[in-house]
């Protein structure tokens, strides 16, 4: 997908309390070129990561934070700023990527018949 623009990674340090990770968090987003909106991506909801997003982005229209990510929502949302979309039609489309990619194979498949592949 080549290189992208714009991305930052704020990394949680074993022992590393909430309000010094909100203070990376600070430090991140006053760097980020903003003029399109800021998406922040978090694994689990409840998480460390994610209650310091949720806290900053308290009163910001311009900053969605998305739980639960995982790749497939990442490549979506990749494809999709660069196409120009918008903050909230990549919001809606990497949710509903996430949740199509989510389940349990059970006898979906013989794997060891090859037309199956």
């Amino acid at each position: 997908m080549g290189l992208q623009r714009d991305f930052a990674v704020v990394e949680l340090l074993p022992g590393e309390t909430n309000t010094e990770l909100c203070a990376k968090v600070d430090a991140t987003l006053g760097e980020a070129n903003e003029s399109d909106g800021t998406m922040v991506f978090c694994d689990l909801l409840g998480g460390s990561p994610f209650q310091a997003f949720a806290i900053c982005s308290l009163g910001r229209e311009d900053m969605r934070v998305v739980y639960g990510t995982n790749l497939g929502m990442l490549l979506e949302m990749t494809v999709l700023r660069n196409d120009g979309a918008s903050l909230d039609e990549i919001a809606s489309k990497v949710e509903e990527v996430g949740r199509a990619q989510i389940g349990v194979l059970v006898d979906q498949f013989d794997p060891l018949d090859d037309d199956d592949f």
